[in-house]
């Protein structure tokens, strides 16, 4: 790839999600991941990952990620969605540099 062109070299993107699958291969205890996207950041020029823990899977499911991923950071937000509120937790950090972030959703219980 030159400076000037914009394109993902779509073959590094590949190589993010062979990292991701040692990393898991390596670590079988960490909480499941049910959904996995592989993302190009045009701005940062860096390929990521974003993974999506079991539907069942909490906030100490994502600290445990968290211990696991270099450099990690967790944030938590809470979020008034279609379906009802509910908080949204992630670990951001980094497998072999490449970044990586965990996230769940845990849904508000309904007011009695």
């Amino acid at each position: 790839m030159t400076s000037n062109d914009n394109r993902a070299d779509v073959a590094r993107g590949v190589i993010v999600l062979r990292c991701l699958a040692d990393f898991l291969a390596a670590r079988r205890g960490l909480p499941d991941v049910i959904g996995v996207q592989v993302t190009w950041s045009h701005a940062d020029r860096v390929w990521g990952v974003l993974a999506q823990l079991a539907v069942d899977a909490g906030l100490s499911d994502v600290e445990r990620w968290a211990l696991a991923l270099d450099d990690a950071v967790i944030t938590s937000q809470e979020v008034d969605g279609p379906r009802g509120p509910y908080t949204s937790h992630e670990a951001a950090g980094t497998v072999h540099g490449h970044p990586v972030t965990v996230w769940t959703h845990v849904r508000h219980k309904e007011a009695r």
